[in-house]
Order: structure tokens, then C-alpha cells, then sequence
């Protein structure tokens, strides 16, 4: 059985509330001397429960979790900032932009999001859990705007984090900043996991969902600093949980495929 710690919260280094969710595998109390690696997931409120979701859907984190054939893991998420653009500021390095909607603008916030998740928070999940906390055993997930954070946390967090998968993913907000930090990396990646569906309708039209993981996933292809790489175009993939549930447990095995 999953266990899932929900714990409403405020957190002063970012100056928000907000609700950290821990989801512990099945077999943690029962293997006290196991130590398991971390998945980092943002927008966590759309992860386990309905009541706290967004759009009353989820991820069912829970479920593909308790798979049979998953490997066990430690998943551990923070809701998403609520206030204004604050969610889209902390999930962006960059300054951002949207092709359709030229008046918006996003200043970046990902630094002191970043600085936060892979400093004092880790820290403390490390002392709290029995997790590997090596940046081989880190591993970071998101969609929509958490993808685009999921990348730059891969290139510019290289010694937390070695491993990030982004759904349906924002590219379009800083695609020249995004071709750029993937060109002038000079470390590898150990494991990388983009998808964007053919239907993505979000804050912006499907077409700048598919240009822009285009682009980004030929910047990558191109540089070849990736041990492994997946990019896929979902038929029929939408902008909502219910599209990422489809799809996480065969993302998931992909993230963990070298654990048991």
C-alpha cells in the first residue's frame, strides 16, 4: 500500500503557502533497511487527490506507484504557487513570453524555486526519509510549465539532479534561452523524457506546443550530451491530468528502469 504524507505548510524561503505531498512505496515500512531514490514532482496538488486538483483530475501517482511492475521509489511534490503569475514565474529560469498573447510577461523566479527545492527542502526529505540522495538516485518530473523547469533543473542543477522527464511541455514561453543553455552545456545528462500530445490546448494553441518540443527536442538530438533520450508526440494527447495519467506508469518505468 502507498503512503502519502500531506502537509499544509508555509514556506518562507519562496513566501507562499503551500501543501507537501510524500508519497512513500509499499514496501518502505516493511524493508527498514532499504534507501530509495526520490522523484521531485511540481504542481503536487494535481498529483494524488481529486479534492485538492486544480480541475478535479489527477495524475494517479498512487496507482501507478502500487503497479505490480514499478520499481519502488519515494515521490515528493509541492503545490503550485496561487497568487497572480507567480506559479509561472517560479517554473521559468528565464524571462518568459507567449507567441499568441505578446502583452504577457513572466518575470523568471526558477532560480529561487530551484535554490529552495535542491537546497533546504532536500536537505530536509534526506534527513526525514531513507532516500539515496545522490544526484544519480534525484530524479524530477513536471508538465506544461513544471517540464520547463524539469530542464533547466537537468542543465543548470547538474550535481542534485540526474534524471528529469517533462510532459506536454511550455517550450514555447523561452525557446532562445532554452536552444542556448542546451547548446553551451558542457556536462552530460544521464536520463531525459519529453513528450508533448498532438492536441495540447493550454496557454497557447497546439501549434506552439509542437514547434517548440520540436525545436528544443532537435537542440538536444543535435548537442548529444544525453546518455538516455526519449522524445515522443502523444496521438490524441490533451493539456489535462487525464492525458499525463494515461501515460505516466510507461514514463515512470522509463525514469526507473535501472532500479527493482
Amino acid at each position: 500500500m502507498i503512503t502519502i504524507q500531506r502537509t499544509p505548510r508555509f514556506l518562507p524561503e519562496l513566501k507562499r503557502d503551500a501543501i507537501v505531498y510524500v508519497a512513500l512505496p509499499k514496501d518502505y515500512f516493511s524493508n527498514t533497511n532499504r534507501r530509495y531514490p526520490v522523484l521531485y514532482c511540481h504542481d503536487g496538488h494535481n498529483l494524488f487527490y481529486e479534492a485538492d486538483s486544480y480541475g478535479g483530475a489527477t495524475w494517479g501517482m498512487q496507482d501507478a506507484m502500487a503497479l505490480s511492475t514499478m520499481p519502488s521509489f519515494i515521490v515528493v511534490s509541492i503545490s503550485c504557487a496561487q497568487k497572480g503569475n507567480q506559479r509561472l514565474e517560479e517554473y521559468n529560469m528565464y524571462p518568459g513570453r507567449f507567441p499568441s498573447h505578446p502583452l504577457w510577461k513572466i518575470e523568471p523566479r526558477g532560480k529561487q524555486y530551484l535554490d529552495y527545492v535542491f537546497g533546504p527542502f532536500k536537505n530536509e526529505i534526506d534527513q526525514t526519509y531513507r532516500t539515496l540522495p545522490e544526484a544519480q538516485h534525484t530524479f524530477m518530473m513536471g508538465s506544461s510549465m513544471g517540464g520547463v523547469i524539469s530542464l533547466q533543473a537537468a542543465y543548470h542543477y547538474a550535481d542534485r539532479v540526474h534524471h528529469i522527464a517533462g510532459l506536454s511541455n511550455a517550450f514555447y514561453v523561452s525557446p532562445n534561452e532554452l536552444e542556448s543553455m542546451i547548446h553551451h552545456a558542457t556536462h552530460t545528462i544521464e536520463t531525459v523524457y519529453l513528450d508533448t500530445g498532438d492536441q495540447e490546448e493550454g496557454l497557447e494553441v497546439t501549434s506552439s506546443y509542437l514547434d517548440s518540443n520540436r525545436r528544443i527536442h532537435h537542440a538536444i538530438v543535435e548537442k548529444g550530451n544525453v546518455k538516455r533520450y526519449h522524445y515522443e508526440e502523444i496521438t490524441g494527447g490533451i493539456h489535462h491530468e487525464s492525458s499525463w495519467c494515461k501515460r505516466l506508469p510507461s514514463v515512470l518505468k522509463f525514469l526507473f528502469q535501472d532500479y527493482q
